[in-house]
């Protein structure tokens, strides 16, 4: 189970899993939206308010990433609501059979991951809380189910069951740490290290840059000297590109839009060929403009190559480190207790 959750979850064609799928009797319905384990408050937020906003928390390429994150988040709240109800089941299972047998408890178990996975992952989209109760419910529920195991170990005598229910705590707790380090990073500037920096190094440059270049165009105009007319042309034209770059910039890091990206070429090309007009410029002007020139032309040297390695990592999967980290670390764990499971319930 856990499995085919994990593989659609890693697959974005996959991700807005049917409720229909689930439904275990009857019609295509839509789920009812007052379950007493569920988080109403939550989720309706999730369904209702957050979806139009979720584009931007996401940051999908393209323009139609909003309607994607709505899909997706749909998706993973059906599955959730589907899951917790599975997981009432099977508790419901284990307490009648009395907490003894393994096979009810390792349901259960896989339910609990199951709602776990889906939860975190919806929590990771939206933010919002109704998804990170869930989660944190799974996870309290996964531990109960451990614990149940771990008591009932103690008359077993077979030593394979043993060893699976050993890897089976080893990897739980794993993939515990590993969510709690991915849902740590939500709302925080860690989860974007390459906005961090862009917001904190070199969009203050940009500005500071754009400064100057009031302060020089004052100066030069005030000046009159003959053939001014070209250098403050010049200087009009970059600090132009800069007033639109940055907004621009920041656009393309926070949605990786391609339009986005193709807005800011003419601008970032003006920036980029700064300092050799910059250079020319600056035996023309007084030193006290040489001054300012020589600074402008700095602040724009220092911060092309952090940009370009900002601009880089926007194309990459460690853009975003909660995404990263949940399909890198969390999936992997999340298959091999799946297996363990699996094992396990071959192997009788």
């Amino acid at each position: 189970m856990a499995a085919s959750v994990a593989a659609a979850l890693r697959n974005p064609r996959r991700r807005h899993l049917s409720f229909a799928k689930t439904q275990r009797n009857g019609p295509r319905v839509w789920p009812r939206l007052s379950l007493p384990r569920f988080s109403l408050p939550g989720i309706s937020v999730a369904l209702f308010l957050i979806l139009p906003l979720a584009g931007g928390i996401v940051a999908l390429p393209g323009p139609d990433r909003a309607e994607d994150v709505a899909r997706e988040v749909r998706g993973l709240a059906m599955r959730v609501i589907s899951s917790l109800d599975m997981m009432e089941t099977a508790s419901a299972s284990t307490e009648r059979a009395g907490m003894a047998g393994s096979g009810a408890l390792l349901t259960d178990f896989a339910a609990a991951n199951e709602a776990g996975l889906v939860a975190l992952r919806g929590y990771l989209i939206t933010g919002s809380a109704g998804f990170l109760a869930e989660w944190q419910q799974a996870n309290g529920r996964l531990d109960e189910i451990a614990a149940a195991l771990d008591r009932n170990s103690r008359s077993w005598s077979d030593g394979a069951r043993l060893r699976r229910l050993a890897d089976l705590l080893r990897t739980t707790s794993d993939i515990e740490a590993q969510q709690r380090l991915v849902a740590g990073l939500v709302g925080t500037p860690n989860r974007f290290p390459g906005l961090r920096l862009y917001d904190e190094d070199i969009d203050p440059a940009l500005e500071q840059a754009m400064s100057l270049c009031d302060e020089a165009l004052r100066s030069i105009i005030l000046s009159r000297w003959p053939g001014m007319e070209g250098s403050v042309d010049s200087l009009a034209r970059l600090r132009g590109a800069l007033l639109t770059l940055r907004p621009e910039l920041r656009s393309y890091l926070v949605s990786g839009d391609g339009e986005a990206l193709g807005a800011l070429q003419t601008d970032y090309a003006t920036m980029r060929a700064a300092p050799s007009m910059l250079a020319a410029l600056r035996a023309k002007v007084s030193p006290e403009d040489q001054r300012r020139i020589d600074r402008i032309a700095a602040l724009i040297t220092a911060s092309d190559m952090p940009l370009q390695r900002v601009m880089t990592l926007r194309r990459s999967p460690r853009w975003d480190y909660a995404d990263y980290g949940f399909r890198q670390k969390v999936l992997p764990l999340a298959e091999a207790i799946s297996s363990i499971v699996d094992g396990w319930r071959t192997a009788g």
